[in-house]
């Protein structure tokens, strides 16, 4: 199975953070990943590096701990879907302009609704939108 994978989750992994449930649920996503394939938007790599760079200034992580996250998460079947530019522009432009959702989010959520694909995510609003516009939430 394919899914859009938000950094929201992915991000868990890592830092280890947030509610239970949801540290619960992007532990399953991970598990997943041994039988199913992620597809990330482009910007997913600029998302996890500004949240990796930030989470070691703040002294959240190490870089060491930073380190060995990438070294594991080169293997996983994490692939960059492409879309052409203007198609999913013009989408996300449309999600953000009906749901108040910032392109940063938008574009998981666009993503996921041109190749008709569930979505893991961590972000209850994004979930909540996706799910009116029945986008299922990835569920391993």
């Amino acid at each position: 199975m394919r899914f859009v994978l938000d950094y929201t989750v992915s991000m868990r992994w890592l830092l280890r953070d947030g509610v239970l449930e949801d540290q619960t649920y992007a532990e399953r996503v991970l598990t997943s990943l041994f039988t199913n394939e992620a597809w990330v938007p482009s910007s997913w790599w600029i998302d996890m590096t500004n949240v990796i760079s930030k989470s070691e200034q703040n002294n959240l992580i190490s870089q060491v701990e930073s380190e060995h996250f990438l070294r594991l998460m080169g293997p996983l079947p994490i692939n960059e879907r492409l879309i052409p530019g203007p198609q999913l522009l013009r989408t996300t432009l449309d999600l953000t302009r009906q749901n108040g959702l910032s392109t940063e989010r938008a574009v998981y959520l666009g993503l996921a609704m041109l190749e008709n694909v569930p979505l893991a995510s961590s972000d209850t609003q994004l979930c909540g939108i996706a799910n009116q516009l029945g986008i299922e939430r990835y569920n391993s």
